[in-house]
């Protein structure tokens, strides 16, 4: 699977010689204009155009968020323009994913004072997420949750994108990592060293009381750069991207920061491919421990499956979405 690098809306624009900005209007249609834009720095700008005078409930109604900075500057005697400018230009990616839901939010606004409130609305939003915490998920946590994310984006590919980020139940610690329509899916992510078997981490996570239960495995390869894969940070931010509405962006960022995931710099050295996809239909005769077969008093059972003895139980990889739409 060959992943591209980064490419930013910023890219084509070039660095103002004077105290002006350099700008790409994002879409004519919308009624509030927005632009991409840098400024005589070459910082990354996000321009709200608005018309009138908002100074005063932008005064009252301004926040801090981290590695943002807000200003509101006047255009001309009418109109007023939202500074929305990143401080650095190593958070492009998840700038870029922030002013692109911000534009969801902002494209059936008309009224400029209803836009400001969006804005703010947007910001506080967004706050928590932005903020993040001094707490690094470990290796085996970053590579659990690219697996997930990356079934995830699959998912959202065939179904609506509110049924995919709702059946992500791994950040609520559940039974399963999805469950959906009549299924569920336990998600592994297998690096180098793990080719062999995988690790079953309780007595309930092949067990399942709806009509099909699969096993789905990632192999992952871990990368230097991004010229051949893709960092947590940017699969993070593609799927937001892909999202229709604020509210299934708000359901997916607050999923994320749930699992314990932060937007940070060091998530941007979690380069991998993925290398291979195997899934499995976990039936009555897949070798698996399971509570109602323990002796009274044994609980919380890990154990390993060798990859070899299920190889009769291997399925189609969309065997899973089509057995949803069955």
């Amino acid at each position: 699977m060959k992943m591209n690098k980064f490419n930013s809306p910023w890219d084509e624009i070039s660095i103002p010689r004077n105290d002006i900005f350099h700008k790409i209007l994002v879409d004519p249609t919308m009624a509030i204009p927005c632009h991409w834009a840098k400024d005589i720095h070459g910082a990354l700008l996000f321009l709200i155009e608005l018309d009138g005078d908002h100074q005063k409930a932008f005064s009252q109604n301004l926040i801090k968020i981290r590695g943002v900075d807000i200003a509101l500057r006047g255009l001309s005697a009418s109109k007023q323009v939202i500074v929305l400018s990143l401080q650095k230009q190593v958070d492009a990616d998840i700038f870029e994913s922030f002013c692109t839901a911000l534009i969801r939010a902002l494209s059936k606004v008309k009224a400029p004072n209803i836009a400001l409130e969006v804005v703010f609305a947007h910001l506080n939003r967004w706050k928590l997420f932005l903020a993040g915490n001094k707490t690094l998920m470990s290796p085996q946590r970053i590579r659990g949750l690219y697996a997930e994310l990356t079934f995830l984006n699959e998912l959202i590919d065939v179904y609506d994108d509110q049924v995919a980020i709702d059946s992500w139940l791994g950040p609520e610690m559940s039974q399963h990592d999805f469950s959906f329509y009549n299924i569920d899916i336990e998600i592994k992510a297998l690096s180098g060293t793990e080719r062999n078997s995988v690790e079953i981490s309780s007595e309930d996570q092949l067990f399942s009381l709806n009509e099909k239960l699969y096993l789905r495995l990632y192999m992952l390869g871990k990368q230097p750069d991004t010229s051949v894969g893709i960092s947590l940070n940017q699969l993070v931010n593609n799927i937001n991207k892909k999202l229709s509405s604020t509210d299934v962006s708000d359901s997916y960022l607050q999923k994320l920061n749930e699992y314990g995931y932060y937007p940070d710099v060091e998530y941007d050295k979690s380069i991998f491919t993925v290398r291979k996809i195997n899934s499995y239909i976990v039936e009555e005769s897949f070798p698996r421990i399971i509570k109602h077969n323990l002796p009274d008093g044994i609980s919380r059972v890990k154990y390993h499956i060798n990859l070899e003895k299920i190889q009769e139980f291997t399925c189609d990889n969309n065997k899973i979405f089509e057995s949803a739409n069955a």
